[in-house]
């Protein structure tokens, strides 16, 4: 369920101004949607941004996206499932900074008593997030990505949720997507499934 502890607000700033220095001002966009959480990714112009949002209302979880440096937010999920009961949401975004049309999402289950469905996926976006694709090697409890400046390399991280291939490990793409390999050598983990990847960043 959604804390009121994890809330954050959103603030755009300005491009750099002045021969002096860093001279930021912050305002708040009273625009952006309630319950924006989790993660907030910008491009390196600071134009476009993405960010999760996890709601308890079917049809308001999801990216939402901002092309005007954060003063007006439009949902754009197309392409993606979600539970109706809006029990499943996007767990984390990324895009990439030098091509910000390169979008990714990792969605998930609020819960994962049950092994994993269609709303555990891996999307991308190669058009601002107009429309996603799934990307993922397999349907498990997605909660982190990341990818390379350029987009091509993506890293995604997940918990347990009954896919024993997938499960508390890290997931490496090298050309955006289309094929993975898991990344745990090295790495430690309870038979149990008691503990996993909580970040890849």
């Amino acid at each position: 369920m959604y804390s009121a502890k994890r809330r954050f607000r959103l603030f755009r700033h300005p491009a750099w101004a002045g021969p002096t220095g860093l001279q930021y001002v912050w305002t708040e966009q009273t625009s952006s949607p309630a319950q924006i959480y989790g993660r907030l990714v910008v491009s390196s112009d600071f134009t476009t941004q993405i960010s999760t949002r996890q709601s308890s209302v079917s049809g308001a979880q999801g990216p939402y996206i901002s092309v005007n440096g954060g003063a007006t937010w439009t949902r754009k999920v197309n392409g993606m499932t979600f539970l109706t009961s809006g029990g499943s949401f996007s767990a984390d975004v990324t895009l990439a900074k030098q091509t910000p049309a390169i979008m990714y999402s990792a969605n998930r289950r609020e819960f994962v008593s049950t092994l994993p469905s269609t709303y555990d996926k891996i999307y991308k976006s190669t058009d601002g997030g107009d429309n996603w694709s799934a990307i993922s090697p397999a349907d498990s409890t997605w909660q982190s990505i990341d990818c390379s400046y350029d987009g091509s390399i993506v890293l995604a991280g997940n918990s347990n949720s009954g896919n024993a291939t997938y499960d508390r490990k890290l997931s490496l793409s090298t050309d955006g997507g289309s094929t993975w390999t898991r990344k745990v050598n090295g790495m430690t983990f309870l038979t149990s499934g008691g503990h996993y990847i909580v970040t890849g960043k």
